[in-house]
């Protein structure tokens, strides 16, 4: 029997806190206030990346914080000390902060502190970069939530065996990697594919516009729910646009957890709020 647990919402902060720590801080505050679970935020060490990437230029020159990629993208990472406050702020709130990892040195960095995540994310794009796992794996003893975004199914199966003497602490998400997707392109019966292997918890990291199907991603299993996350989907930047704001992470909050309520079984008796309606309503015949 399947048993479902609480569910957990996570806002994806990403880079739509444009690189200020104020901004990060509110829009922790905001997530609190609307009930979310926890944030997420990312770690980057920029030059890290091959000089050619770093020297390109942003695909989309409008959503730029640099001239070049590898600027952009140094503009918008949090120093180790900013994500020490953010994290004080969550624990403040009694939320999670859970931190995507994308290359060694950051994971060398962040392992090295005593920033302690409550959980590392290994994101889609990093989920076949075997020698950081293996780093991760070997390094970092606490709950590993890992996306299968843009990954075949053979490719999912060697990831799995990779993890599966570490599978008590794993958190597989399923995910689709468009930034947004068509709800036709959610795939979410792919969740139970997950929801019958051994797991520590099951995630569902939607890109979708809206919030009409996270609630059925839970009712297939997901109890982590991951959704970027914005106080503006006009400001700049490439997820804001498709990120939920307050208002929708409020009612997600909500239709969340009344599918939680719902999700039981019902008695093999009569539950009470029958009983009245039965008296008044049910004809009883002995069968002859």
């Amino acid at each position: 029997m399947w048993v479902y647990r609480e569910p957990k919402i996570i806002a994806e902060l990403g880079c739509n806190h444009q690189g200020k720590l104020e901004k990060a801080l509110r829009m922790v505050d905001v997530i609190s206030a609307c009930g979310g679970s926890g944030v997420k935020l990312q770690k980057r060490f920029p030059k890290a990346m091959p000089k050619e990437k770093y020297n390109a230029p942003h695909p989309n020159p409008e959503h730029a914080f640099g001239k070049m990629y590898g600027e952009h993208r140094e503009a918008l990472e949090l120093t180790l000390d900013e994500h020490h406050e953010i994290k004080q702020r969550c624990e403040k709130y009694k939320i999670l902060y859970g931190l995507s990892i994308f290359d060694k040195e950051s994971a060398d960095q962040v392992i090295g502190s005593d920033l302690r995540p409550d959980y590392i994310k290994i994101g889609s794009g990093q989920n076949l970069d075997f020698p950081l796992m293996q780093y991760l794996r070997d390094h970092y003893q606490g709950p590993i939530h890992l996306s299968l975004g843009m990954t075949t199914r053979d490719e999912v199966d060697k990831i799995r065996a990779f993890w599966q003497r570490h599978d008590s602490r794993i958190v597989y998400y399923h995910c689709v990697s468009g930034y947004p997707i068509d709800v036709k392109d959610a795939c979410l019966k792919e969740i139970t594919n997950i929801r019958y292997q051994e797991a520590l918890g099951i995630g569902f990291s939607g890109h979708h516009l809206g919030i009409g199907i996270d609630a059925a991603a839970y009712a297939m299993g997901a109890e982590w729910i991951e959704r970027h996350f914005t106080l503006d989907k006009t400001a700049k930047g490439t997820d804001q646009a498709m990120s939920i704001d307050a208002g929708e992470l409020t009612q997600l909050v909500k239709y969340l957890s009344e599918c939680y309520r719902a999700l039981t079984y019902k008695p093999a008796g009569l539950i009470e709020v029958e009983k009245p309606i039965r008296e008044r309503y049910k004809c009883c015949r002995e069968a002859s």
